[in-house]
């Protein structure tokens, strides 16, 4: 696997690792765009909020990050969608200019 390679290569005798990590990212604030509903393992509930997936890699000492990404999740109803749809999106740029 290449973790176990990767780990080998480390300096030293120092112990590589690599870390994945998702965390719920609940609202904050008045307005976030694209926002929806993910289930949140930690509450056991449903939340407003996106997930964050992080690849860290550390030697024991220092961590750095690797690779991250935001995600939604989809709705149970396919009907309604998470996050604003196109006529709000529309009228929302409509309002800018």
């Amino acid at each position: 696997p290449v973790e176990a390679d990767f780990i080998k290569k480390g300096i030293g005798n120092s112990l590589q690792c690599l870390n994945v990590d998702d965390t719920d990212l609940p609202k904050t604030g008045f307005k976030t765009e694209m926002i929806g509903r993910i289930y949140s393992h930690v509450h056991h509930r449903s939340i407003l909020g996106f997930k964050g997936l992080f690849l860290c890699h550390t030697d024991g000492k220092t961590q750095n990050m690797l690779d991250f990404s935001l995600h939604g999740e989809e709705s149970k109803n396919p009907e309604k969608k998470q996050g604003a749809d196109q006529g709000a999106t529309e009228s929302k740029l409509q309002q800018e200019t």
